[in-house]
C-alpha cells in the first residue's frame, strides 16, 4: 500500500482516540473500522479497535430485560461452550491491557471484559447438570424408583424380598377368604391339599390325599381355633384353622393367598 493510505489511517486512527476522549464509542469505533480498511495493519489499530468494540458493545448490547448483553461484549455466541468463552476472554484480555494498549479506552475495556467473564461464567455455574444419564434410564425403559406418593413401584414378579413361588401364588390368586374367615370356592371345585409340606421347622410330613369322615365338617360340629403355622407358599404366620371335637382337620386355607396346605401331624393332635 502507498505512503498516502498509511497517513491517512493515522489520521483515522488520531481522530478515533480524539472521538473517544471526548466520549464518542461510536464515533470512535467507526474511525477505527475507516484506518483499518485504509491500512489494517497500522501499528497499535488492532488494540486500539478491540477497546472501542468492548465499549461500544457495553453501551449498545443489551438483553430483554434491560440489562448488559456480556455474551455481545465478549463477542460469544449465547451458546457457546465454556472453553470457547474462555479462550476468548484471554484474548480480549492481551489486546485491551493497559500495559499492551496505549488506547485511552484500553483501561476501561480490560475492566468490561473482566466483568463479563465473570458474568458469563456465573451463568455457566448456575445452569443445570447434565441429563444424558436419566434420558438414557427413559429410553431403556422406566426402572423402578419412588413414585409420586414416596413409594417404590415394581414391575410385576420383581418386588426385592419375593420368591418366586410367592409371586406365582399372588399371580394366579385363588378366590380370597369370606368374612368368617375361610375360602368359599364353588360346589366341587375345593382343591386337593397338596401331597407334603414343611412345618416351621423344616421338617416334612405327608398329607392324606384325600378327606376321612373325621374331616368332614358337616359331620362334626367345628369350632375355630388359632394356630401358629407358616404357609409354605406365601410365609403368613399364624393360621386360624377348624377343630372337628378335639382332632385339628388336616388341610386348612392361609388367610394371606388363600392355598390350602397339609398341616404337620404333630400339629393335628
Amino acid at each position: 500500500m502507498s505512503s498516502s493510505s498509511k497517513a491517512r489511517a493515522e489520521q483515522a486512527k488520531a481522530r478515533a482516540e480524539e472521538k473517544f476522549r471526548r466520549r464518542d464509542v461510536a464515533g470512535a469505533r467507526a474511525a477505527a473500522l475507516d484506518a483499518k480498511s485504509l491500512f489494517p495493519g497500522l501499528p497499535g489499530l488492532a488494540p486500539a479497535l478491540a477497546a472501542y468494540q468492548v465499549h461500544f458493545s457495553a453501551a449498545t448490547r443489551r438483553l430483554p430485560t434491560g440489562a448488559v448483553d456480556w455474551h455481545a461484549v465478549l463477542d460469544v455466541p449465547r451458546n457457546a461452550a465454556a472453553d470457547a468463552v474462555k479462550r476468548q476472554f484471554k484474548r480480549l484480555c492481551l489486546l485491551t491491557h493497559p500495559d499492551k494498549n496505549a488506547s485511552a479506552a484500553a483501561d476501561g475495556a480490560f475492566k468490561l471484559v473482566v466483568e463479563a467473564y465473570e458474568n458469563v461464567s456465573a451463568a455457566f455455574a448456575r445452569a443445570p447438570p447434565a441429563t444424558t444419564g436419566s434420558r438414557q434410564r427413559g429410553a431403556a425403559g422406566e426402572q423402578s424408583g419412588p413414585g409420586v406418593s414416596g413409594f417404590h413401584s415394581y414391575p410385576t414378579g420383581s418386588r426385592p424380598g419375593t420368591s418366586a413361588s410367592a409371586s406365582s401364588s399372588f399371580s394366579g390368586r385363588r378366590p380370597g377368604p369370606n368374612f368368617s374367615g375361610f375360602s368359599s370356592f364353588p360346589t366341587g371345585s375345593r382343591p386337593q391339599p397338596s401331597t407334603s409340606a414343611s412345618d416351621s421347622s423344616g421338617s416334612t410330613s405327608t398329607a392324606a390325599p384325600t378327606a376321612t369322615a373325621a374331616d368332614d365338617d358337616s359331620k362334626i360340629p367345628a369350632r375355630v381355633v388359632e394356630i401358629a403355622l407358616t404357609c409354605p407358599y406365601c410365609g403368613s404366620g399364624s393360621v386360624r384353622v377348624a377343630v372337628n371335637g378335639d382332632r385339628v382337620t388336616a388341610t386348612v386355607p392361609c388367610q394371606r393367598c388363600s392355598r390350602y396346605f397339609a398341616i404337620p401331624e404333630k400339629q393335628r393332635r
